[in-house]
């Protein structure tokens, strides 16, 4: 099992590496914050929800049909699991806004990323 679990429901999180055949599990990025300002007095001060983004160099079509069930449109709520700590390989749930990529053309693709924002942390595994 990874860390990379997808759902429309906390009950229905299903590993991303069993949505196919030919699945494989994506590489992860958590921010805490979503935008940084700078302060009047050197520091600065993280603000907004956290953001994750699974990445993929390429996505096997089987995968990308199968996560594209979860977010039909330009955007959908979805449950994810995703590590919130990559040097602790630590993950938590959460409720997220997943936005679908703009480029569809999947034979020219050096990349395949979705990002999932507006993140409300609902448990800690």
């Amino acid at each position: 099992m990874t860390n990379y679990s997808i759902g429309t429901s906390i009950g229905s999180l299903v590993d991303v590496t069993t949505l196919s055949g030919d699945a494989v599990a994506p590489i992860g990025d958590f921010l805490r914050w979503s935008e940084s300002i700078d302060l009047g007095d050197g520091l600065a001060r993280g603000m907004g929800r956290a953001v994750a983004t699974w990445y993929w160099c390429w996505i096997p079509p089987q995968m990308r049909i199968a996560l594209r069930i979860y977010c039909s449109g330009k955007s959908a709520r979805v449950y994810i699991r995703t590590e919130d700590d990559p040097s602790l390989s630590t993950s938590a749930v959460f409720q997220a806004a997943m936005i679908w990529p703009d480029n569809e053309n999947l034979y020219n693709q050096d990349e395949f990323r979705i990002v999932f924002r507006d993140l409300v942390e609902q448990t800690t595994t």
